[in-house]
């Protein structure tokens, strides 16, 4: 009894739910979404953490019956984990959670959904039980992200698609697509592999500021140019203010990276 104080339980429950009503693809989908929904918690609380040697391992399949059990390495991070993500669903605070952590959830839910069956969470350790259920959709609301009006710039990678798609690669090396009309996207082909600026409405989330999607309103065509052309430009619109700086790529790398 004392070797399984660690074990984490997930089991699906309904009519005809047992593991031969279940592919191979949806048993490996599920049991990937409740670890990394678990995962993307322990990465928030402890960042620190060797996440590529944090991991839960199927230790038994119950006999005729979709109840699986699992072995954490890193006991005490899954545990602490779990008992987030439990009191979470119990209370019905999702935002709680990290995004990719409901984002996992929600892939359990359409399985749950699309099953009619209802997966259940629970551990032989003090934590407790939780459930998914067809009828109380898991899902990413709007408490997850800020929106509004803003302009992004970057390089025009792939412009195509029936209905039109732009990926774009962000300074930061990022990447996002895009939809747009089919106007805006045959002006912006026109500028395929180049630099251009975007006009419209973003939505960031919270947690990491990454941009989850954008509506273009606006194309923001410009030439590109260096920072010692630039700062020239805006010394002739500030005046004196900046005659004192020598170096303009070094001052603004300065004020970019937060050095004194």
């Amino acid at each position: 009894m004392e070797a399984n104080k660690d074990i984490l339980e997930m089991i699906l429950t309904g009519e005809g739910i047992k593991p031969d009503s279940l592919k191979a693809s949806e048993v490996a989908d599920l049991i990937s979404a409740y670890e990394h929904s678990l995962l993307s918690i322990i990465a928030r609380e402890n960042p620190k953490a060797d996440l590529d040697d944090t991991f839960i391992s199927l230790i038994d399949i119950q006999e005729n019956s979709a109840h699986f059990k699992f072995k954490p390495k890193a006991k005490e991070l899954f545990i602490s984990a779990a008992l987030i993500m439990n009191t979470a669903l119990n209370t019905n605070q999702l935002e709680s959670l990290p995004y990719k952590s409901v984002e996992s959830l929600n892939k359990i839910w359409l399985l749950s959904k699309r099953k009619n069956c209802t997966t259940e969470f629970t551990s032989s350790e003090e934590i407790p039980k939780a459930q998914i259920t067809p009828e109380n959709e898991i899902k990413i609301s709007g408490e997850f992200f800020y929106q509004g009006a803003t302009n992004i710039y970057g390089v025009i990678e792939r412009v195509g698609g029936t209905v039109p798609r732009v990926r774009i690669r962000l300074d930061d090396n990022s990447i996002i697509y895009v939809e747009l009309n089919q106007n805006l996207a045959k002006a912006i082909a026109k500028n395929l592999y180049e630099t251009v600026g975007l006009k419209g409405i973003a939505r960031w989330r919270k947690e990491d500021f990454a941009i989850e999607d954008f509506e273009v309103e606006e194309i923001l065509f410009y030439k590109d140019t260096t920072n010692e052309l630039a700062f020239n430009e805006l010394r002739k619109v500030v005046g004196s203010y900046w005659d004192e700086v020598p170096d303009a790529s070094e001052y603004l790398n300065k004020i970019r990276y937060g050095e004194e």
